[in-house]
């Protein structure tokens, strides 16, 4: 008598689902872009501006609007299930509107006033919706800090999770350390935090702000004498590249400011790490194996692929994890470690601290 065979694991089922979506998106989409491009190559000359601008404004409804409203009903609803997923098709629907910019012959380039009406309604519910969103984290933070919790707290909590809030969060915190900051003179720390926290400074013997200094130094110069040499074949690309020696310097003084107003704490629950822009997050002390401290505690090739490692600094502390810990590295990105090295003040009190409370 022939057994009956198990039946397909469900996220095996999902996977296969997964790929047949995509798939089918993939050749919607290559109909479209295929049967658009050839039209606007084959109609060399329209017999009248208003066909033309119709013509441009049809391909950008199908590149910007029809492409995009595809992908998400075929791939993205169908995986996440959530309609909140439509912030992933924002990268479609500018590609989109990037390549009809690109293949339009330049006899069209004057037509694409039809393209940018029809891009107005679009633009203006995106508006609403970023302000909408942009009120509520407002209120939300503002009801935080009145309830006494630091801004950089409330704004986590405000902003939901992702790659794209994480990014936002880190611009604010940067634009708040610069600006918004320099009336506290003390750590900033939950006023609910329980007395029997410990602090632990890193930018005092790790010659942080000297490091910063002489960075911005060369940086400063560096910008100058390359805006002059650039500024010669194109003022744009020139103003572009200083504005981007301009960020690195504000981050690098965001870092240092944060470092002075947030030391690292060691909770009830756990080691509260904040380590400037470059590593921030809990660790709770049942993930926490073994630690101690050294000189120089590099780590090999191999284990800086699963570890987070302070930049900027030599480590002298080196925490090794049972499991594995979501940190928040560089711009607030979200990695999974193993291990992490960092650097203190006084790394024998804050090893000699860490043991007993793992106890």
């Amino acid at each position: 008598m022939p057994t009956a065979q198990a039946p397909e694991p469900i996220w095996k089922q999902a996977s296969v689902r997964s790929r047949r979506n995509l798939l089918l998106f993939l050749v919607f989409a290559a109909c479209i872009y295929i049967v658009d491009f050839l039209l606007i190559r084959i109609v060399p000359v329209l017999p009248s501006e208003a066909d033309s601008r119709w013509l441009v404004g049809a391909i950008f409804f199908d590149y910007v609007i029809l492409v995009p409203i595809l992908y998400y009903t075929l791939v993205i609803r169908k995986q996440d299930g959530r309609w909140s997923a439509w912030q992933r098709v924002l990268p479609i629907a500018a590609l989109g509107g990037l390549i009809v910019l690109v293949a339009l012959p330049s006899s069209m380039h004057g037509a694409v006033i039809v393209a940018e009406m029809l891009l107005l309604p679009i633009e203006a519910v995106f508006l609403t919706v970023e302000l909408r969103m942009a009120i509520t984290v407002f209120r939300t933070v503002r009801r935080l800090t009145l309830e006494g919790r630091p801004f950089p707290d409330a704004l986590h909590a405000a902003l939901s999770s992702g790659r794209l809030a994480a990014y936002i969060r880190h611009d604010l915190l940067v634009l708040y350390y610069l600006f918004g900051s320099w009336r506290k003179r003390k750590s900033i720390v939950d006023q609910s935090a329980a007395a029997a926290d410990e602090h632990f400074t890193y930018h005092h013997q790790t010659s942080l702000f000297l490091f910063s200094a002489m960075l911005t130094k060369v940086l400063v110069i560096e910008s100058i004498v390359v805006h002059i040499l650039v500024a010669r074949l194109n003022d744009y690309a020139a103003w572009i590249l200083t504005a981007g020696s301009l960020w690195i310097i504000a981050l690098l003084w965001t870092d240092c400011r944060r470092s002075v107003l947030e030391p690292i704490r060691l909770t009830e629950e756990g080691i509260d790490l904040k380590y400037g822009l470059r590593l921030n997050g809990p660790i709770p002390y049942s993930a926490i194996d073994r630690v101690h401290s050294g000189i120089d505690l590099q780590p090999t090739k191999e284990e800086r692929k699963r570890s987070a490692v302070a930049p900027m600094v030599t480590p002298n502390i080196r925490i090794t994890l049972r499991n594995a810990v979501t940190l928040e590295g560089l711009l607030m990105q979200p990695q999974e470690v193993h291990a992490i090295y960092i650097a203190v003040d006084s790394p024998a009190a804050f090893v000699e601290s860490l043991r007993r409370r793992l106890l």
